[in-house]
């Protein structure tokens, strides 16, 4: 009995296999359009009025010329708080705490793509690793931590911590500048 070549074999297990592959791959490809992106729930209701916007400022606090890497948002104490989109959220601060000595009560949601901060509330109504949805209530605006005065102080990175211009993710004229 003579020994079989190994190259026709191999190539026969290949055939094989790729007959089975294509059996059981689906009729249609899938879409190559990429789905929309999910529409985001601004996080207080009513008029958005920017006090403080993303970027480097003299920090009224400190005196000091540094960057701002959220949004400050005119609210007065008690205005609901509500997730943009659906996350996890990741960490609070309390007010007086070692975060909170300038945070105040904070909240961080993980949402799929970026990481959304909200700062020196009054009140946090959300637990550590509670999955919120877009909309869900978080806290409310309030004026702890180092602050002049009560707002919602929003931020958002990328999971891997750089900031993000909140006023990029949201449709134009979401946000409004306060008037001098």
């Amino acid at each position: 009995m003579s020994p079989r070549p190994l190259v026709p074999m191999l190539i026969g297990v290949g055939a094989l296999l790729g007959v089975g592959l294509l059996a059981v791959a689906p009729s249609s490809a899938p879409s190559a359009t990429p789905s929309p992106a999910p529409k985001l729930v601004p996080p207080l209701a009513g008029r958005l009025v920017v006090t403080s916007p993303f970027g480097w400022r003299w920090h009224p606090v400190t005196g000091q010329w540094s960057r701002h890497d959220g949004l400050d948002l005119a609210a007065p104490v008690g205005v609901e708080v509500v997730a943009p989109e659906c996350g996890v959220v990741t960490r609070i601060d309390v007010a007086g705490g070692e975060r909170g000595a300038i945070n105040g009560n904070a909240v961080f949601v993980r949402a799929p793509s970026r990481v959304w901060a909200f700062l020196h509330l009054s009140r946090v109504k959300v637990a550590l690793g509670q999955t919120v949805r877009a909309g869900e209530l978080l806290g409310a605006s309030g004026a702890t931590g180092r602050v002049t005065g009560p707002h919602l102080h929003l931020q958002v990175t990328s999971l891997g911590g750089t900031p993000i211009d909140p006023t990029g993710l949201f449709p134009p004229g979401t946000f409004v500048t306060r008037s001098a």
